[in-house]
């Protein structure tokens, strides 16, 4: 009976070890997975700056496989996507940065801008609206926004945000021709 006991004894105290082991040894996986991850984005936007994108996708691409949120590596991966013209590609690595950062104004006017160029207006709306309550002085924004209203037809809502704009940074020759276009477009 004590020998039972005995073993019951070392039987657990073998788990315990085993258990707190395997959890030291993924916690450090995780850390060498993070390290790996940062190591292949450097290589990849050395690779890019460097005049090559293919090589910077697959570094870039291996690594997010090793850190799914890492959302610098996203941003870029759009970047290069969008020069290639591949826009599908390049809206949804700049989704996924954004998600991962949504505090990144960057990101975010990555992501409305691809939306735009996918003539998904509606959703570059509610973007640039969002990026406006962060940081409502961004002209860039505000321009953005009323160019799409205009696209879309809703030439009352464009001649607004050029007169909002004007109003808060004043006036240039390219915003008089603008808000004079949809104003002859509104007769």
């Amino acid at each position: 009976m004590m020998k039972k006991q005995i073993l019951f004894i070392v039987a657990v105290s073998f788990c315990i070890t085993s258990c707190s082991s395997s959890y030291n040894s993924m916690k450090s996986l995780s850390k060498n997975a993070k390290l790996m991850s940062d190591m292949n984005y450097y290589e990849g936007v050395k690779q890019y700056y460097g005049g090559s994108a293919d090589n910077a996708i697959r570094f870039l691409n291996k690594a997010v496989s090793l850190n799914k949120e890492n959302d610098a590596a996203y941003f870029i991966l759009s970047q290069i996507y969008q020069g290639k013209n591949k826009r599908v590609e390049a809206l949804k690595n700049a989704e996924l940065a954004y998600t991962y950062s949504p505090d990144n104004k960057d990101y975010g006017l990555n992501y409305a801008q691809s939306l735009q160029r996918l003539n998904r207006l509606d959703s570059a709306l509610t973007v640039y609206n969002q990026l406006i309550t962060k940081d409502s002085s961004n002209t860039d924004l505000l321009l953005n926004m009323s160019l799409i209203y205009g696209v879309k037809g809703d030439m009352v809502r464009s001649i607004k945000l050029y007169d909002e704009f004007s109003t808060k940074y004043g006036s240039n020759e390219t915003i008089l021709e603008n808000k004079q276009k949809l104003y002859l477009q509104l007769n």
